[in-house]
């Protein structure tokens, strides 16, 4: 009798606590992982960066001005007689 009335008991407990506690649907679980997932936070951050190095200046479109300048420094003193 005893072992019956701690089933009993157990099972209560069981159907109360499933009803307490707050049940959720795949797509809010699905949902609660991608959000937290920082795999995911980091792509679109990385994502979010190349779009905004995504101009002309960035991309080597633009024309560049280069100045360069050199000194030779050479001796040449030849001689020839005939």
């Amino acid at each position: 009798m005893n072992r019956i009335i701690k089933n009993i008991f157990t099972l209560l407990i069981c159907v109360f606590w499933g009803q307490m506690v707050h049940s959720q649907s795949l797509q809010e679980l699905i949902n609660t992982a991608l959000g937290n997932n920082y795999q995911i936070r980091i792509l679109k951050n990385e994502a979010a960066m190349a779009e905004n190095s995504n101009t002309w200046g960035n991309s080597g479109m633009l024309p560049t001005v280069a100045l360069k300048g050199g000194l030779g420094n050479s001796f040449n003193n030849t001689h020839q007689n005939f």
